[in-house]
């Protein structure tokens, strides 16, 4: 697996980064399988998807800002999965606009008490004196 621990200086920030074997296109850092993840593209080793990686990316993230936020994961596994949307953007995209219509149907079938308590709450009579 992989052996030491060094540091990398990635957008003025020092990163821990792992150090062992890898591919020199980062292929073997994106795996697929079947159960996890829902079989889609994903880093190795994690439940990150190569779908939230670009997501985060597309929302104004960094890779900086995603290794801080998920510390099992490094620049390299970053890079790799932008590798992957690059020759993969068909099938990731397809799966961002899945996500997107699953989120709406969810919506439309389950909608948000909160939001429904605020409705029902503004709704009402107006409770403050004219004037």
């Amino acid at each position: 697996m992989f052996s030491r621990m060094v540091k990398q200086v990635y957008a003025g920030m020092i990163l821990p980064q792992r150090v062992g074997p890898m591919s020199t296109n980062g292929t073997e850092r994106i795996v697929k399988t079947p159960g996890v993840c829902w079989g889609h593209a994903r880093i190795r080793d994690t439940r990150i998807s190569v779908k939230h990686v670009i997501e985060s990316l597309r929302a104004g993230a960094t890779p900086a800002d995603l290794v801080t936020r998920m510390p099992h994961v490094t620049v390299e596994d970053i890079d790799a999965a932008q590798q992957y949307y690059h020759t993969h953007q068909t099938e990731i995209d397809r799966e961002i606009a899945e996500g997107e219509q699953l989120e709406q149907t969810l919506r439309q079938s389950m909608p948000s008490l909160l939001h429904e308590k605020r409705a029902a709450r503004h709704a009402g009579p107006d409770t403050f004196p004219p004037g």
